[in-house]
């Protein structure tokens, strides 16, 4: 005697009756079909050894952080073995590693360590620890002197990018957001950079075209240049109302021992707040800042405890 269909109302994802025949669903009772799809899930249901996307990111995660443990060069079956993965795995992750360069493969070896991406980003990340540790004390107390928003800005080929600030308390101020990026060519933090690079960077740079984000944005290149030349005089820069409408700032460079740019930090703030007269001052406290956050980039010691040194440089600066 047949029997009538099962409802098809059951509490399981759908995907499970992939895996249960249909006669199984059609003809078996409530209770077996029931047994075979709870069997089902937690013997496939869950998809475990299928890769998902992060269980994909996971596994190059782990591939990269294994390659930096212990010896430089480590082959597949060590790999396979440390990770628990099987070797095909372990092996199509570092072949797509390899081809991006974050991984490298001696055949006469026939092992794979670190490449030349993978040791630029680790640069990458040492050299903003380093200049955030240098840098984030002197905005800060630098800050607490103007009573104004202050910027710790990274250059990063043709671009910069706020890595930290330390926030006015006034009611009405400037902000930014910290990673956000902007060509070398726009406001005070990019050309207090852009004014130290060597001549042929400051001709790719100004090749690409400048936006203009305000009726005052400075677009022309000659303008820009002349700018630069006096950049490069003085010491400092100073851009109003050129990327937000009615803000102003004022930037000095973060040079290196060769006098290359690495950054920058400036005080931000709206243009109605100082008078012309007072910009000079001002400056003069921002570029007793960057010298200070030179120094300690090129001592390259622990920031912690020079906090003090600081303010009395920049108050002497502030007494001239």
């Amino acid at each position: 005697e047949s029997r009538p269909p099962v409802e098809m109302n059951l509490r399981f994802p759908l995907v499970v009756c992939s895996y249960v025949r249909v006669n199984v669903l059609l003809q078996a009772p409530r209770e077996a079909v029931l047994f075979r799809l709870q069997e089902q899930i937690h013997r496939k249901g869950d998809m475990s050894d299928a890769p998902t996307p992060a269980s994909t990111t996971h596994r190059v995660a782990e591939v990269l952080l294994a390659l930096g443990r212990g010896e430089e060069w480590k082959g597949v079956s060590a790999l396979a073995r440390d990770l628990a993965l099987g070797k095909a795995v372990v092996h199509r992750i570092l072949q797509t590693l390899a081809g991006s360069g974050l991984v490298k493969y001696d055949a006469q070896r026939r092992q794979y360590a670190l490449g030349p991406a993978a040791h630029a980003l680790a640069a990458v990340e040492s050299r903003r620890d380093r200049l955030l540790r240098a840098g984030s004390p002197a905005i800060a107390h630098l800050g607490q002197l103007t009573g104004e928003t202050t910027t710790l800005v990274e250059r990063v080929g043709h671009e910069r990018i706020y890595i930290d600030q330390v926030e006015s308390s006034q009611h009405i101020r400037i902000s930014i957001r910290v990673g956000d990026t902007y060509p070398l060519a726009h406001g005070a933090s990019g050309q207090s950079i852009l004014a130290f690079l060597p001549p042929d960077d400051i001709d790719l740079a100004l090749s690409i075209p400048v936006r203009r984000y305000t009726p005052t944005t400075v677009v022309d290149v000659a303008e820009i240049r002349a700018r630069l030349a006096l950049i490069r005089e003085r010491g400092w820069a100073t851009t109003t109302s050129e990327r937000v409408a009615h803000s102003a700032s004022i930037a000095a460079p973060v040079l290196d021992p060769s006098g290359h740019p690495l950054g920058s930090l400036s005080v931000a703030y709206l243009a109605t707040r100082f008078a012309a007269v007072e910009v000079p001052r001002i400056a003069e406290l921002v570029m007793a800042a960057s010298r200070h956050v030179e120094r300690r980039l090129a001592a390259d010691t622990a920031w912690a405890g020079q906090a003090p040194a600081v303010a009395s440089s920049i108050v002497a600066a502030e007494s001239r």
